[in-house]
């Protein structure tokens, strides 16, 4: 599962490079915090901290509120076993409310409280792993960045090397194998 986030980071940043390389006005180094600030906000798991949030309101809420009250509806008809002759019909109604004790009303609401706790530190949990992820992306891009552009630096030394070589060996200055070597360092 980690593996499958680190990849929709990855493609994201991919998405975002491409994109931010179509508008020359937007060539300016996108630095760690913005990154930071654009997973944070596009990512799949910043609606679970939303919705995270959003149980751990509802559960402070809900703990406060009374219980809802029960209406009940009762009918039936029955015969006497003792042979008289009385027989009908009995019905009943019944409205009730529970009212909790006072004792158990104020742990239930200590107990939703740290429930909402509870899910108010899975929040935390959530954005500080997405937060790290997208840090530990945005360092290896650098690092990727970093590399590239040895790579590229180093051809350019190995080709102008080799032009230089292929110069000094058409003037006479250096040896024939000394530019087949430069050559072949350049490939």
């Amino acid at each position: 599962m980690a593996f499958f986030f680190r990849w929709i980071l990855v493609c994201g940043l991919g998405v975002a490079l491409i994109a931010g390389r179509g508008v020359p006005a937007a060539e300016e180094m996108f630095d760690v915090d913005r990154y930071v600030a654009v997973v944070m906000r596009s990512h799949p798991s910043a609606a679970q901290l939303g919705g995270l949030q959003a149980a751990a309101d509802a559960e402070h809420k809900a703990v406060r509120l009374f219980p809802d009250p029960i209406f009940e509806y009762s009918r039936g008809s029955g015969r006497t076993t003792e042979g008289t002759s009385l027989s009908g019909n009995e019905t009943g109604y019944s409205v009730s409310q529970t009212i909790p004790w006072p004792g158990t009303f104020g742990a239930g609401i200590h107990a939703g409280d740290r429930a909402a706790d509870a899910l108010r530190a899975g929040a935390d949990a959530v954005r500080w792993d997405l937060e790290v992820t997208a840090r530990e992306t945005f360092s290896r891009l650098e690092a990727a960045r970093s590399l590239l552009e040895i790579a590229r630096l180093a051809e350019e030394d190995a080709r102008s090397l080799r032009d230089l070589a292929a110069r000094r060996a058409e003037l006479g200055e250096s040896r024939e194998s000394d530019r087949i070597k430069a050559s072949v360092e350049w490939l």
